[in-house]
């Protein structure tokens, strides 16, 4: 029925209940009016009344979810007035497939200066996200990422690639799924997320935007 019960319909319809308010009270001012046709099931839903230690219990934690709201525009308002100065940057960050303003920010902050690297390769490198090579006498064998350097950087890399994973269709779509056919899902993700970073960095290097 609510697919968020911290969202805003869900948000309304406890701080109605905080307020005594009505059950039809509350189903006629929903925010989302095609919630309304759900009144039924609403009603049914929502305890018909709640006593004085639910209500005290109830009204704590809304306070709480709005105090930590209230700190969570603050700390995003802060980082905008700090990422102005990289506003370029910025926008050739969230040029590429699956970089929203948070993603952008965070690997922004994460790599610092990108002139400190002279190639992409050194950067993924320095990131982590290349194998570990293993050499033996007549083979080279590949095994898992090193996981050198910012763990918030491969994180948010690898949250980029599957949001570029689910997209409808891309060059680096078609990338991941040539990877996955023959490595499987994870080992994609992550030849993605490598591959995100070394466009990225090419981009910010020469000022570009991602076509």
């Amino acid at each position: 029925m609510l697919s968020d019960i911290f969202g805003v319909t869900g948000l309304y319809i406890l701080n109605g209940l905080v307020k005594d308010k009505s059950i039809d009270e509350i189903i006629k001012g929903l925010p989302v009016k095609r919630l309304r046709k759900k009144a039924p099931e609403i009603r049914e839903a929502i305890m018909p009344k709640l006593d004085d230690t639910q209500i005290f219990l109830l009204r704590g934690s809304l306070e709480m979810i709005a105090d930590i709201r209230k700190r969570i525009e603050d700390l995003e308002s802060e980082i905008k007035k700090r990422i102005a100065t990289r506003a370029n940057d910025m926008r050739i960050a969230r040029s590429m497939p699956g970089i929203g303003f948070i993603s952008a920010v965070t690997i922004l902050a994460e790599i610092g200066n990108y002139l400190d690297f002279e190639k992409p390769k050194e950067l993924v490198a320095w990131a982590g996200i290349v194998p570990t090579v293993y050499q033996s006498v007549d083979k080279t064998v590949l095994g898992n990422i090193t996981k050198h350097g910012s763990k918030h950087l491969r994180w948010i890399l690898v949250q980029v690639a599957h949001a570029i994973a689910h997209t409808k269709d891309s060059k680096l779509k078609r990338f991941f799924l040539r990877i996955q056919a023959r490595k499987g899902y994870n080992v994609a993700i992550v030849a993605l997320a490598r591959k995100v970073l070394c466009i990225l960095h090419h981009l910010l290097v020469n000022q570009e935007t991602y076509v």
